[in-house]
């Protein structure tokens, strides 16, 4: 495996050796093992990693729990099911993310009009 370009990685698969092969392939996830995942640099995180954190918002109020995480191209939105309520759809950008914390298990959201 190498890096194409950024953002990019090419991969060689034992047992692959031709453009159709290649192609029945595309789109394809590929999982690894967390061990030989790429190091994370300050502010990062894998998306698993959200699974199952508490959601509250920073003046306290409990939202739920993340319970999936959808990739729409531009950001990532987490799923937050709510007790009694349908799930919240919360964008993962600065705006409404206050605190991501991995080792407390829990994020904190700014209250957004319309969507809790």
């Amino acid at each position: 495996m190498h890096e194409h370009k950024p953002g990019v990685l090419l991969l060689t698969l034992r047992g692959i050796e031709t453009r159709e092969a290649v192609d029945e392939l595309r789109g394809a996830e590929v999982y690894i093992r967390q061990t030989d995942a790429a190091p994370l640099g300050e502010d990062e995180y894998y998306l698993h990693d959200l699974i199952g954190l508490a959601a509250s918002t920073v003046d306290g109020q409990e939202i739920g729990t993340v319970r999936e995480i959808i990739q729409t191209g531009v950001h990532e939105v987490l799923v937050v099911t709510r007790p009694n309520q349908p799930d919240a759809l919360i964008p993962v950008v600065r705006d409404f993310i206050a605190d991501l914390d991995l080792t407390g298990r829990r994020v904190v959201v700014r209250p957004i009009e319309g969507l809790l």
